[in-house]
């Protein structure tokens, strides 16, 4: 018997309560945001990608950091995202929050920073693109 399995992308719109087609979150159901955390802890991975491409609002954050530490020491979590952390403030608006969740984050962590020239942009040069060039 195959479940249907909804995609990781849905799943972590309805975690972080956020309405695809507006910005403003929603309220949701204590029940519901555990129901959709434990499903995404039954994973022995769970990757966030773009962690800060746009800010999240006081609920996301909150919603993420129940996430975070439901996964503490329990889940690996693989996290990509825009910003170092000293500069969390660009998309975590709560600083005590912030620091808890990162706090977690480190903890048992392997960090790794990548610089310099995205590769998408790099293989749009080397097609040819010639408004890309610098």
């Amino acid at each position: 018997m195959v479940r249907h399995r909804p995609q990781m992308s849905t799943m972590l719109a309805v975690m972080l309560a956020v309405k695809p087609s507006s910005r403003r979150s929603t309220a949701a159901s204590p029940t519901s945001v555990v129901n959709v955390i434990d499903g995404l802890l039954r994973a022995d991975l769970v990757l966030f990608d773009k962690l800060g491409f746009a800010p999240l609002d006081l609920t996301g954050t909150q919603l993420l950091f129940h996430f975070i530490t439901a996964a503490y020491e329990r889940r690996a979590l693989g996290i990509a995202g825009h910003w170092p952390f000293d500069q969390r403030e660009r998309f975590l608006p709560e600083p005590t929050t912030a620091t808890s969740m990162i706090d977690r984050l480190l903890d048992h962590s392997v960090v790794m920073v990548t610089e310099g020239e995205s590769f998408r942009l790099r293989e749009a040069r080397s097609r040819g693109g010639e408004r890309l060039k610098k």
